[in-house]
């Protein structure tokens, strides 16, 4: 208990220190012209899949990354493109586990999307295109039972919609939730298919500049 209490401290203070260390002067409106760089952290992941449409499962975990940038078109709406990572890592820290079986849904996806503002939150909609993995490994460690290791993959190339919702705590930080549903899949010929991804993300927004006022 004691254990989980500090790093939930923990957590919290890297969260306002770095809040604190990369946030801007003053909040400043989105203007037209505004160009942002995006600092994702994706922790908390819900991620359910249909590997080669063989089976489903699901999983809950933690871990991921992302970095976007994001363009104001006009003062409150902008269009962001961004790559991010998606884990369903068993504890919220990384750290070497020592488990003879283990299992991890993963997703790699590029989006797209077209976001506008509401005072302190943000709505996005847009298209992704995501590389879900399904993976399962054994691991002994004695070499007699390690010739009967294995590991299975199972990879699905997917087209999906994206749905996002933020709201801005302080100067620079934003608190959201990612809606991912994956409706095409694209392995061999385009054919239907459901899988999802939902996540809490942690999220730094960091004016670089503004295009039109340098031109």
């Amino acid at each position: 208990m004691k254990t989980k209490l500090k790093l939930t401290s923990l957590f919290v203070l890297l969260i306002s220190t770095t809040n604190l260390l990369i946030a801007q002067n003053k909040i400043k409106p989105y203007q037209e012209g505004d160009l942002r760089l995006d600092i994702k952290l994706p922790h908390f992941n819900y991620l359910a899949f249909n590997p080669n449409k063989e089976f489903r499962d699901s999983e809950f975990g933690f871990n991921g990354y992302g970095l976007g940038f994001e363009y104001n078109y006009k003062d409150k709406k902008f269009i962001e493109a961004n790559a991010s990572t998606v884990l369903t890592f068993e504890l919220p820290f990384p750290a070497p586990i020592d488990a003879e079986y283990n299992k991890i849904l993963s997703s790699y996806y590029f989006s797209i999307t077209d976001n506008f503002i509401k005072d302190r939150f943000t709505f996005g909609y847009g298209l992704s295109y995501s590389t879900n993995i399904w993976k399962e490994w054994t691991e002994h460690f004695n070499e007699e039972e390690s010739a009967n290791d294995y590991t299975k993959l199972y990879t699905n190339r997917n087209l999906a919609l994206t749905f996002n919702s933020y709201y801005r705590l302080g100067k620079t930080i934003h608190f959201g939730l990612i809606y991912q549903p994956s409706l095409l899949n694209l392995n061999n010929k385009p054919e239907f298919i459901y899988e999802q991804q939902i996540s809490l993300e942690i999220n730094w927004r960091i004016k670089l500049g503004n295009l039109r006022k340098n031109k």
